[in-house]
């Protein structure tokens, strides 16, 4: 009799341990249910719904409980459904994990899930169903964002492409100067800028280094060495890093050939010189000519008002008179013909 109450006690004492590490257990996986967002759906052979836990409201395929009991045909999503039943019927037969997901759209918006299912006997199957949205949300922004900084970027290269202009940056960790992705060491650039030039910019940029302003812009034409070739450069630069201690980490900057707009600005300046002196010329020859006209025109305003007035000429006196006012009328034709044949050429 004591043997077997003690064998029962035994049983009793286990069972007892057996219970409360069930509770325990019971206890952990309602905890863990409560964590997990995702939704739980037990799903039987004849494709009825057994059991629902962490219903959504966004979950078109368990909105709440009012689906237990009904058969998945019954579900509202005929799309999904078919996908569904497809991959119940699959983790029967394989008894592997099947997934697949799905989108679900209502009122504007969109929502992402993904469905795991795996059989848990030979008439049951549980369909874990994790909502992605919000992952899948910040996917489609971080790709519309890398499609519009690749939009601009390509804007950038027709912009800097058609104005003929090269980026560079100054990196000072490297100690090296990129031109249009070609780098060299900052002590090589004297090899293709001219010294006496670059010296200044030099001086000029680290005053902006001292200033302290990221927004400061420095500009200076230099002459550089491209091709053995000697042209004109406008540099553009700014601070664009600095460290904590202030201290610029790169400078990005760029490049324009200016040679044919100095080219142009040297012709501009020639042809406004052969300009005004040409003007000068000009008003030279106006100022003699006027000189020169006033001289016959003089003679022959006087000697023909002596011949209107005077009656007491003698014929030779007259004569003499006449030819003076001729001879100064065809000086004065000959300049009047030889400033409309300059007038010509001019034009």
């Amino acid at each position: 009799f004591f043997k077997k109450s003690r064998k029962e006690n035994e049983a009793e004492k286990i069972l007892r341990h057996e219970v409360e590490e069930n509770a325990d257990f019971l206890k952990i996986c309602k905890c863990l249910l409560n964590i997990i967002p995702d939704t739980i759906i037990v799903i039987n052979r004849d494709l009825r719904v057994e059991l629902v836990l962490n219903p959504s409201s966004n979950n078109p395929l368990a909105p709440d409980k009012s689906i237990i009991g009904k058969k998945t045909t019954d579900f509202y999503i005929n799309l999904i459904t078919d996908q569904l039943n497809i991959a119940i019927n699959d983790a029967f037969k394989t008894n592997e994990l099947m997934t697949f997901n799905y989108t679900y759209r209502e009122e504007g918006n969109a929502y992402y899930f993904k469905m795991i299912i795996k059989a848990l006997s030979d008439s049951k199957v549980c369909c874990l169903v994790h909502d992605f949205t919000a992952s899948r949300l910040s996917q489609l922004q971080l790709m519309d964002a890398q499609n519009e900084l690749e939009h601009l970027n390509h804007r950038l290269w027709l912009v800097l492409n058609t104005a003929n202009v090269i980026p560079w940056e100054v990196n000072f960790a490297t100690k090296r100067i990129t031109f249009d992705d070609q780098a060299i060491k900052l002590t090589d650039i004297f090899k293709i800028a001219i010294k006496e030039k670059l010296l200044t910019y030099i001086q000029d940029i680290k005053q902006l280094i001292k200033d302290n302003s990221n927004k400061k812009i420095l500009s200076k034409d230099i002459q550089i060495n491209v091709g053995n070739e000697i042209q004109w450069f406008n540099l553009k630069c700014i601070i664009d890093k600095r460290n904590e201690l202030g201290k610029p980490i790169n400078i990005i900057g760029a490049a324009v050939n200016i040679e044919s707009q100095r080219q142009i600005e040297n012709n501009l300046k020639k042809a406004k010189d052969i300009a005004e002196k040409s003007n000068r010329m000009k008003s030279a020859f106006l100022a003699n000519m006027s000189h020169e006209i006033r001289t016959p025109l003089n003679a022959i305003i006087g000697f023909s008002g002596i011949l209107s007035q005077e009656e007491n000429l003698s014929k030779e006196e007259k004569a003499e008179f006449v030819k003076v006012i001729n001879d100064n009328n065809e000086l004065l034709l000959h300049l009047i013909n030889d400033i409309l044949d300059l007038a010509k050429i001019d034009a």
